[in-house]
């Protein structure tokens, strides 16, 4: 079977839990919409979850985000012909695979696309604190004519679209983070989506990007829940806690072994984690006091308030 989820950034207890709970071998395909943060660190880190990953009953399809280096960018990469397209993958990890923009892939019967990158709100923050960002993390101007071509061979026809942001239109503005002045976001990406969603006959587009699950016309922006490709259904085998109150990049205060620390919120957990129950969310916080420690898998019940 083909799932389909939203962002890791690097984290994939939630999807060997799903692997668990639902018994998957590596016949089966998990695409993960973006930001699977798989190459963020470029290091040791990196390796670490891709020896994880590799023993994971699971074959990961990843688009491309906006907190990953684009693996034709990494010298261990090379191209490979899957399921009628061709996808990036490391020899050493034949389940790890990245999506190449603009090729076409036969799943599930569906001829299926992917229009990966988008910008990183975060930037500035991640270039002054000394964390990666990357300069090519929105699609250049060739692969934008690669992604067009292929879609001039098809008729301008593709079953199912698989992004990181979205269309311009469909951008779920409740989702904004405050204090984000949007004019100064660059919504290139968004707005080359958009001319292409107009020509376009889909099915369905799915994206992640905004940590949120939300349903507009054809469009599904996903983030810890879970689809089946085939279907388009959700795939209710693996519990969801509830809706976070807080969302990444917050500037929240929190308790900790008996003591009010303040930091940003990097990593929303929705259904929570292993190490707590699965009543509530729970949240991976950077602290700038302290060196950018992060405090991993804090309960939303410690979380105080947000920090104007």
């Amino acid at each position: 079977m083909v799932f389909l989820t939203g962002d890791t950034h690097g984290r994939f207890d939630r999807i060997d839990k799903f692997c668990r709970i639902n018994k998957t071998t590596k016949d089966d395909i998990m695409i993960i919409l973006g930001d699977a943060g798989i190459n963020y660190y470029l290091g040791i880190k990196d390796v670490l979850n891709k020896d994880i990953i590799s023993n994971m009953p699971i074959t990961l399809l990843c688009v491309h985000g906006n907190h990953e280096q684009r693996p034709y960018a990494i010298e261990t990469y090379e191209e490979m012909e899957w399921h009628g397209g061709v996808v990036y993958v490391e020899k050493k990890y034949p389940n790890i695979l990245f999506a190449k923009d603009g090729e076409i892939y036969d799943l599930e019967g569906k001829s299926v696309m992917a229009m990966g990158g988008a910008y990183s709100i975060d930037k500035f923050y991640r270039l002054t604190q000394g964390y990666a960002w990357f300069d090519n993390e929105q699609p250049s101007e060739e692969i934008k004519k690669y992604v067009e071509s292929q879609l001039e061979k098809v008729g301008w026809h593709i079953d199912i679209v698989l992004s990181h942001t979205v269309p311009i239109k469909y951008e779920p503005v409740e989702e904004f983070i405050d204090g984000i002045d949007q004019s100064k976001v660059d919504k290139t990406t968004e707005l080359w989506l958009g001319d292409i969603e107009k020509k376009l006959t889909y099915d369905r587009w799915y994206a992640g990007h905004y940590h949120t699950s939300k349903e507009v016309d054809k469009i599904v922006i996903m983030f810890e829940d879970y689809r089946n490709l085939a279907t388009g259904k959700l795939f209710p085998d693996v519990p969801v806690a509830g809706r976070p109150k807080y969302r990444t990049e917050q500037y929240v205060s929190f308790g900790w072994n008996g003591k009010i620390r303040e930091g940003y919120i990097e990593i929303v957990d929705e259904w929570g984690t292993d190490y707590y129950y699965r009543e509530q969310p729970t949240y991976d916080i950077s602290v700038p006091d302290e060196g950018g420690a992060w405090y991993k898998h804090v309960p939303e019940e410690f979380v105080l308030e947000v920090i104007d």
